[in-house]
């Protein structure tokens, strides 16, 4: 007998805020786990400023990108998605 029980599918749809308690709000762009415990942290102030290193290179970091108005294939498609989320590899491994 295959089980395909699911713990975080479970936990997914338990979590879930019923439908009528539910507002929109545009600004809102992360989910809402109702049942968890809410843990406070710091925020930077940028009035404030910083010498340490780390903040530094936080806010020294920039992306850049240039985009073709050419179309790319569902080959590519395939590709860029699953290059760029999930697990790519393990860190005990010495190639991709």
């Amino acid at each position: 007998m295959f089980n395909n029980y699911s713990l975080a599918l479970d936990y997914h749809e338990n979590s879930k805020s019923p439908p009528q308690s539910r507002i929109f709000d545009p600004k809102l762009n992360y989910k809402i786990y109702p049942n968890t415990k809410a843990i406070p942290l710091a925020k930077f102030d940028m009035q404030s400023g910083s010498n340490d290193d780390f903040v530094r290179t936080l806010l020294s970091r920039r992306s850049t990108r240039e985009f073709s108005q050419e179309n790319i294939s569902i080959k590519e498609l395939g590709i860029l998605l699953s290059l760029s989320f999930g697990l790519r590899h393990n860190v005990n491994e010495t190639e991709f």
